[in-house]
């Protein structure tokens, strides 16, 4: 191939252009480049991004991982499939296809050029006839400038095999790596610092024990207790034999490639508190990655279990320690971890990862499979941990500082069905890393239906474990490819882009087989011919290759950052291993732009170490040598600035009454019992400071904090009110909780109070009136309802202010409206109980008086359960609804809370209304359906979602559930598998005609622009929407004259078999003044909290004129946060 013509010369590096010709499948042509290495590359000439399978009979890549029936049946494991290793094993240019097989012949095909290959196996001495040869990695071990192969194996543990720089291996097994365990992947890296490559062996398990046999137990101490060899890989749990794996092992390279193993005992590895382990820890893994998860230029370690057994996290302290990640950095976690990887996804300089797991896409699929999130007998084990772990995919978005977020919702990433091998790749060179998930498995061993036919063949036998394979249905589910959209969203395009098989797909690794300069895929499948696919990629792009000093010749760790002029920084870490059982040429491959652009290459050697190339040309293939690196000079730290809010004085803590909201109404969505604590600030005592009225929680009644004149506050103390209530059957205020405070009359000491109800009691709970000056209360209204907002104001214009109480449901009837309540004052501030005025406002979570048009008579907006933000303009003292005329009608959510504000400076009153956010199981459009179906009086729920190509809804709940919560319903159907195909109108017959039914339109935290008379969505930030928004606040909290907003988030009150909604610690975002908001770092803000947030309260707590800002939490403590924006 003709060299391109040579323009011009810098003293750094050479400017080219690359002429366009037929694909590259030739060996590459290098030429220098400064101290480096360059070629050039030659795109495919297809008409559209993505892949071509290729032939093996055309291609001479004939290869299946075979596994007979027999062998299925005697060890599950084997079911995990094997993987492929790639890599130039030769020098030749050309990149090696090694492929490890379960019951058959491990191979390695010689890459001829030209999408040719040739099965050199035997030669090479690598041909490994029924091994159980599981996982494979190419890696320069001994530092010698050649790729010597690991090997994993089913029942013999880890196996070495040296190359001698020909593609001639040689057999080496190091002293610790015989041994009859069960190893799966591998990663390599520079764990200690020294130069050579350490390794991590995942270890899964030999055999499978739970898949049949009868288990030796004994009585402990009054407990079951397993005995004999298998005692640590069986354990009981209330009543249920849990399996667990083997110890994984790791492995210190101590040059050469003479490894030591090193025990998780012996000190290199810590908890989270910084202890040594004290056992080992007999995990079931996966997958195991090394990468520098936090950039600290230190590699990290990541190991995905299967089953109870949580993700390990280890985290390189340096000096030969690994700790494992705080609990609060990862909040929640895959159940069947299976593989996992990294990468900047949003081009925000901090890399993300995903972790798969085994929920499907489909609908037929999640009706007959396992509940995401059902709890196991094992669960107890890792409770301490906090980190609660549910069956679908995980995405982590790094946060920057050692935290992570959970989007795999909002990022349309939660479910890929059975998945094994995530690979992030940019597939269509846009300058954003794309996913590719490899799928599949012999047997839907999650299959409800069969589950229970083998439970039948147990109880006949007397066995407590196991199950027959043959009883279940085959997963003949496709592999799949997610297009990044940007902003964390991602689009399923596996057929589009060629990716989609049907075979049972396990381990994958990517190549430039063809040095065209892209990376293609090679995936081993089961009991079906191994996938090669071409990449077709059609824009200029860089291939990235590294010449590492030795004895890390290929450098392993090392951070690429590519800088094009029509992208954001791409960023990269040369990896080895890492894969689900396989593992990468080790080649990285970026956008470039434009034919005519250049790009700088920086890396960021594993020795700390930086080299910089510019001026490299698109289609290119460059190799970067580290040789002439230089040290980095440590830049200098610039002070830290302080944070918006620092803590304040106040020690309360919440104690909720905790209520099983499923037990008065089994098809609940969420708790509805715990929205509390509430808060309101005041000047109690006329003194000019601002005190705070807290709901004081489980027989706390209503605690007032006295502010010390700014200099703290009195520890919250009770009131000792006495009531003028004679109603025995209604709750006290020093029983119950205490759900919502309002302040009627501040001079006139009035406050209202609205009490939960206490379903167990079966007592009325209602709304009060607080007299704080002569401590005496008296019930406004005494019902069963769930009283909530309270909002004050004087609507009939008369001097005398005026209380509106919102009915937030009834229990037992939710989603049913309940009729909230107008208390007319008097000039004493006294409220008139005795003729209220009863309004149909919905299930309202939240209530404002405001003045939405200029007649200065006070209107009212709510925020409603199931309905829109609903308006009520002020017409003579009559509130008078004009929802749809302001155009708030079609915008229905599960509003949650509210502020006003005039947050784009044209003089109008705008809406921030909290709701649910973006990322849950719950993606709208989506009904729910509601009536007393089984006549017990009451209300059943059925959520649906639509199918657009049947025109139906089908329903969310599985008919597990509805055999717990609606059985007369669920008695209509047999298996799950006939449940699967009725949409909601076959299960519910003929009751759908009388089904109320309500329609969520949007779950988005939105912004109400007030516009031409009407008001205008506007969707927060993306921080904004990953997690419930359960109270809003807005203030100028960084005195620029300009509204900001505080978000007080999450949500645990799920349903038994699903998951906390976790992702947000509080968010600050700072306003423009034309409607537009920046969320703050925790950093920035000062604000991190994990808990539920509730209650936001903005005030002037200590009179230096910033607002402060009050956050409660639900079963949590308090958190004042004082105003430090004079010091930044």
């Amino acid at each position: 191939m003709p060299w391109p013509t040579l323009l011009r010369t810098s003293a750094s590096a050479l400017f080219i252009v690359l002429e366009l010709g037929r694909p590259s499948t030739e060996a590459v042509e290098w030429k220098p480049f400064a101290a480096h290495r360059i070629a050039t590359v030659t795109p495919s000439q297809a008409r559209a991004d993505g892949f071509t399978l290729t032939d093996g009979k055309e291609t001479g890549l004939l290869f299946t991982n075979f596994l007979s029936q027999a062998d299925q049946e005697a060890n599950h494991n084997l079911l995990n499939g094997a993987g492929v290793a790639l890599g130039d094993v030769d020098g030749d240019g050309f990149c090696d296809v090694f492929l490890a097989n379960i019951g058959g012949r491990t191979s390695l095909f010689k890459n001829l050029g030209g999408w040719r290959f040739k099965d050199i196996s035997a030669d090479a001495g690598v041909a490994l006839e029924r091994q159980f040869a599981h996982g494979a990695a190419f890696a320069d071990l001994d530092g010698d400038d050649d790729l010597d192969l690991v090997l994993t194996f089913t029942d013999v543990g880890t196996k070495l095999f040296l190359n001698d720089g020909k593609g001639k291996f040689t057999l080496s097994v190091p002293p610790g790596f015989a041994g009859e365990t069960g190893a799966s992947s591998v990663a390599l890296g520079d764990m200690d610092g020294d130069g050579d490559l350490d390794l991590y062996v995942a270890n899964y398990g030999a055999k499978t024990i739970r898949s049949g046999g009868r288990v030796p137990v004994t009585m402990q101490q009054g407990r079951e207790v397993v005995v004999g060899r298998m005692r640590n890989r069986l354990k009981i749990l209330n009543g249920t034999i849990i399996e667990y794996g083997e110890p994984d092992r790791y492995y210190v390279n101590d040059g050469n490639g003479s490894f030591r193993q090193l025990p998780f005992t012996s000190g290199a590895f810590l908890n989270e508190t910084g202890e040594a382990l004290k056992e080992e820890l007999w995990d079931m893994g996966l997958s195991v990655a090394i990468r520098d998860m936090n950039q600290d230029g230190l590699p990290d370690i990541y190991v995905c279990n299967d089953f109870q057994n949580p993700d390990r996290i280890w985290i390189n302290k340096g000096a030969g320690k690994f700790q494992a990640i705080a609990r609060h950095a990862i909040r929640i976690s895959s159940h069947f971890s299976m593989g996992v990887d990294f990468g900047d996804l949003d081009r925000d300089g901090f890399d993300d990862f995903m972790v798969v797991d085994m929920l499907s896409r489909e609908h037929k699929l999640r009706m007959t499979q396992m509940s995401p999130a059902s709890p196991t007998a094992a669960e107890t084990l890792e409770a301490a941990l906090d980190r609660p772990q549910v069956r679908r995919n995980m995405l982590y978005w790094n946060r920057g500082d050692g935290t992570y977020a959970e989007t795999a919702f909002y990022s349309d990433l939660a479910a890929s069905d059975w998945a094994w091998c995530p690979v992030f790749i940019d597939v269509d060179l846009d300058g954003y890393e794309d996913i590719l998930v490899t799928n599949g498995h012999a047997y839907d061993t999650q299959d409800l239906d069969a589950t229970a036919r083998n439970a039948e063949i147990r109880a006949k036998i007397g066995q407590r474990t196991g199950h027959v394979l043959s009883t279940f249905p085959p997963l003949a589910t496709p592999n799949y490819a997610f297009k990044n959209l940007r902003g964390l969203r991602f689009q399923e395009t596996g057929a589009s882009w060629g990716f989609d098989s049907k075979q049972v797909s396990h381990g994958m690794a990517l190549a430039d087989l063809d040095n065209d300069g892209d990376l293609d895929a090679v995936v081993n499948c089961l009991n079906a011919p191994a996938l090669v696919y071409r990449n077709e990629a059609l824009k200029p792009r860089l291939l990235v290759r590294l010449k590492g000093e030795r004895p890390n010749t290929r450098g392993i760790g090392a951070r690429i950052e590519v800088t094009a002029p029509a992208f954001p920084t791409q960023a990269q870490e040369m990896q080895v291993g890492t894969r689900f059982l396989s593992s990468d040429d080790p080649a990285r491959m970026f956008a470039v732009g434009s034919l005519t652009d250049t790009v700088q290459v920086k890396v960021r050697w594993r020795s700390g170490k930086e080299t910089v190339v510019t001026n490299v040309p698109a289609n290119a293939m460059v190799e970067v040598s580290e040789a002439p690196a230089t040290e980095v000079q440590a830049a200098a730290k610039s002070p830290k600035s302080a944070p918006l809010f620092s803590d304040g004085d106040l020690k309360w803590s919440h104690r909720p009454l905790i209520q099983n909201d499923w037990e008065t109404q089994p098809l609940l969505i969420h708790s509805w019992s715990s929205g509390m604590p509430a808060a309101a600030a005041v000047d109690l005592n006329a003194d000019n400071f601002m005190d705070i009225v807290l709901s004081g929680g489980l027989g706390g009644g209503v605690q007032v904090a006295t502010n010390l004149a700014g200099k703290g506050f009195s520890p919250p103390a009770r009131l000792p009110f006495a009531s003028t209530s004679t109603n025995a059957r209604a709750l006290k205020l020093s029983e119950g909780e205490i759900n919502q405070v309002a302040i009627v009359s501040p001079a006139g000491g009035i406050l209202a109070v609205s009490q939960m109800p206490d379903v167990a009691s079966r007592k009325a709970s209602g709304v009060h009136q607080v007299n704080l000056k002569d401590g005496t209360t008296k019930p406004l209204i005494l019902t069963n309802v769930l009283w909530g907002a309270l909002a004050s104001a004087d609507v009939n214009m008369d001097g005398s202010p005026d209380l509106l109480a919102c009915a937030r449901l009834l229990p037992g009837k939710y989603p049913a409206r309940v009729d909230s309540c107008l208390f007319l004052g008097s000039p004493n501030g006294d409220l008139n109980s005795a003729q209220p005025t009863f309004l149909d406002l919905g299930n309202v979570t939240a209530a404002q008086f405001v003045f939405i048009n200029t007649d200065k008579a006070p209107d009212l907006v709510v925020a409603t359960d199931g309905g829109p933000l609903r308006a009520f303009i002020n017409e003579h003292g009559t509130l008078v609804e004009r929802t749809e005329e302001l155009g708030l009608a079609p915008h229905t959510g599960w509003w949650t809370s509210l502020a006003v504000g005039d947050f784009n400076g044209d003089g109008a009153s705008d809406f921030l209304a909290g709701n649910f956010g973006l990322n849950t199981q719950w993606q709208p459009p989506f009904s729910i359906y509601y009536g007393d179906f089984e006549g017990k009086g009451i209300l059943d729920i059925f959520p649906a979602t639509p199918d657009l190509k049947l025109q139906t809804d089908l329903p969310h709940y599985d008919l597990g559930i509805l055999r717990k919560a609606s059985p007369t319903i669920a008695e209509r159907f047999a298996t799950h598998a006939d449940y699967a195909s009725a949409d909601l109108g076959r299960i519910l017959g003929e009751q759908i005609k009388t089904a109320g039914k309500q329609t969520i339109t949007t779950l988005a935290t939105t912004l109400f622009l007030q516009r031409n008379g009407a008001f205008q969505p506007h969707p927060l930030p993306l921080n904004a929407q990953l997690s419930p928004t359960m109270g809003v606040t807005a203030a100028d909290f960084n005195r620029d004259g300009e509204l900001d907003i505080f978000l007080a988030q999450n949500f645990f009150g799920v349903r038994p078999e699903a998951f906390r909604f976790d992702s947000s610690r509080g968010l600050v975002l700072l306003g423009d003044g034309a409607g537009a908001f920046e969320p703050m770092t925790a950093a920035a803000s000062g604000v991190e909290m994990y808990g539920e947030q509730r209650s936001p309260v903005a005030a002037d707590f200590n009179n230096d004129m910033a607002p402060d800002l009050l956050v409660l939490e639900y079963s949590g403590p308090a958190r004042l946060l004082l105003n430090d924006s004079q010091h930044r």
